[in-house]
């Protein structure tokens, strides 16, 4: 699948790390250390890439499970070193 941001700019999904919320706005982060603000909100996406392998694990994020690498009690360690928390509600 590939997210079309306002039609300038499509991304394959596979490239997407994790989706952080900025309250009426989410910034995706991808694999190049690249980052883009789309004026939507976290769950309009957690809707669109549930089918997908993304899983909402904080109020905050959204994680693409193919670039998952560990998991603990409190976090996720994702393949380019990010470190993405896990809220209490949401364990994977």
């Amino acid at each position: 699948m590939i997210i079309n941001l306002d039609t300038k700019l499509k991304i394959d999904t596979s490239l997407i790390l994790f989706l952080k919320s900025h309250i009426n706005y989410t910034e995706i982060n991808i694999l190049n250390s690249k980052s883009f603000i789309c004026s939507y909100t976290l769950k309009k996406y957690e809707n669109l890439l549930q089918e997908h392998n993304f899983k909402r694990v904080h109020r905050t994020y959204m994680v693409n499970m193919e670039h998952v690498v560990a998991i603990s009690i409190a976090e996720v360690l994702l393949s380019n070193g990010t470190v993405v928390p896990i809220s209490r509600r949401r364990k994977i």
